[in-house]
């Protein structure tokens, strides 16, 4: 039983060690700190809480180029699962939180008014963090690959850094609150670039720099496009009129990601003077020009370099400015110049019969139609009436038809930059339903006699009888 004792004891021994050896680097790592000078951090059970007054230092890391404070938490930012700011903290540094993997929530208090360039970015699991409403600046790529929905960018802010928000895959709407009162505003590039899942920007209309339509970024005046949403669903963009310059990355999903934005035909107004890169609208194959090339069209269509991607481009006749355009491309077959002219129709629409209630859907097809009108009249002596629904600014325009729709006509007009063209004029055929005038009555007949039930109907086309064994049993 003794020499059983002394083999285990030295295996006991050197298990303890292993366990310490491996443990003492853990244990080693500081878990309390200062981080500003009237600044200070702890991390508890994976919450990493800051304290005290004014800012956080800048931090360096090995991602990062700033060269100021170590980051104290650099080797235990994978345990960081919370951060909470308490009030009395006004910035939070560059690079804080760079690369904390686990990191899925962050509180942060209403006296920060600052957050340093890639203070989030790559906190891949963050989902929840809300702007607090005196905030005034956020640095470079701050949430860049986070997890976060939705985000509402306060009043207060006046600056935003470049991509912000760059290649973050969750993230849906964003809603920036204006102040009327505010003193200035400054915004980067690429904010929401590469943010596939974006459907849509809003901006208050009190907002003194910015401004949405249909969900797109645009400056205050609506002159500048600054930002596209990369998970718009249409196939087909026309930029509004009045659009003079399109910023470098308004269309830019970000490092060649393949499935950004869906637009397969672009429509560039007359008013355009200046064009950003449009290379990464990956699914992109027609653009329409309405007026001058604009300046940058050698860098937005590839021209300046290699890039094989077929692409039509139409473009004004007798127009010198493309002339030259045209001359400096010579050689790339991949680009199709084509003079634009009014569409022409591969299909027209029909005469439609419905009963009222039933959905009439009429159809036209065009080739080189960029946009859609259908028109109404009440009878053939009527004036024609555009039909404000969103369905008819479509290929196919169906309503539920009702009695009073019965006679009407309608037609629809097919446009692109050339000109327009106008469908043949179809009518709609509404059938009132059914009005049954004579009901069947109950009989009574010996058996083997026949047994007869009649029914009449004003604007019936079919009849169809049933039967049931008795008051309480299903029709057959």
């Amino acid at each position: 039983m003794k020499r059983r004792y002394q083999r285990f004891i030295p295996c006991l021994l050197c298990s303890v060690l292993l366990v310490f050896l491996f443990a003492v680097p853990v244990n080693a790592a500081e878990t309390s700190g200062t981080c500003g000078e009237n600044a200070t951090w702890k991390l508890v059970n994976g919450i990493l809480t800051i304290s005290g007054t004014g800012r956080t230092w800048d931090f360096r890391n090995d991602a990062s180029w700033f060269d100021y404070h170590p980051c104290p938490w650099e080797e235990i930012k994978s345990a960081i699962r919370q951060v909470v700011i308490n009030e009395g903290i006004t910035y939070i540094g560059a690079s804080a939180f760079y690369d904390c993997d686990n990191l899925v929530r962050v509180s942060l208090p209403e006296s920060l008014t600052g957050i340093g360039a890639f203070a989030f970015t790559y906190c891949e699991k963050l989902s929840e963090c809300e702007l607090p409403s005196r905030l005034e600046s956020i640095g470079q790529e701050n949430f860049k690959r986070s997890a976060i929905r939705s985000v509402t960018i306060p009043a207060s802010v006046t600056f935003l850094d470049a991509g912000i928000y760059v290649c973050s895959p969750e993230l849906e709407t964003v809603y920036i609150k204006g102040d009327p009162d505010a003193s200035g505003f400054m915004i980067g590039s690429g904010v929401f670039r590469g943010c596939t899942a974006l459907q849509g920007i809003e901006v208050e209309e009190d907002h003194i720099a910015l401004s949405s339509v249909d969900g797109v970024l645009f400056n205050k005046n609506r002159d500048a496009l600054y930002a596209f949403p990369a998970g718009f669903g249409g196939r087909v963009y026309r930029i509004p009129a009045g659009t003079e310059t399109i910023s470098q990355s308004a269309f830019d999903v970000d490092y060649g990601e393949e499935d950004g934005i869906n637009i397969k035909l672009l429509i560039v107004p007359d008013s355009v003077v200046e064009i950003g890169d449009l290379n990464n609208l990956h699914w992109l194959n027609e653009v329409w020009f309405e007026g001058d090339a604009p300046s940058g069209i050698e860098y937005a269509l590839g021209l300046s370099y290699m890039d094989d991607r077929p692409l039509t481009v139409y473009y004004p006749k007798n127009n010198q400015t493309w002339d030259e355009v045209i001359a400096e491309a010579a050689g790339r077959e991949e680009i199709t110049w084509v003079v634009a002219k009014p569409p022409s129709f591969m299909m027209q629409p029909t005469d439609v019969t419905v009963t009222a209630g039933e959905r009439a859907s009429f159809d036209v097809e065009a080739i080189g139609a960029t946009a859609y009108q259908w028109y109404y009249r009440t009878s053939s002596a009527g004036n024609w009436t555009k039909v404000s629904a969103a369905s008819g600014k479509t290929a196919t325009y169906s309503l539920t038809a009702e009695a009073r729709h019965n006679g009407y006509q309608y037609r629809c007009e097919v446009s692109n930059a050339v000109g327009f063209v106008c469908t043949d004029t179809v009518t709609l055929t509404v059938n009132g339903k059914p009005e049954i005038t004579t009901q069947p009555t109950s009989k009574t007949v010996n058996a083997g006699s026949n047994a007869q039930f009649k029914v009449t109907a004003i604007g019936a086309t079919s009849y169809q009888w049933y039967y049931r064994t008795s008051s309480t049993g299903s029709w057959t």
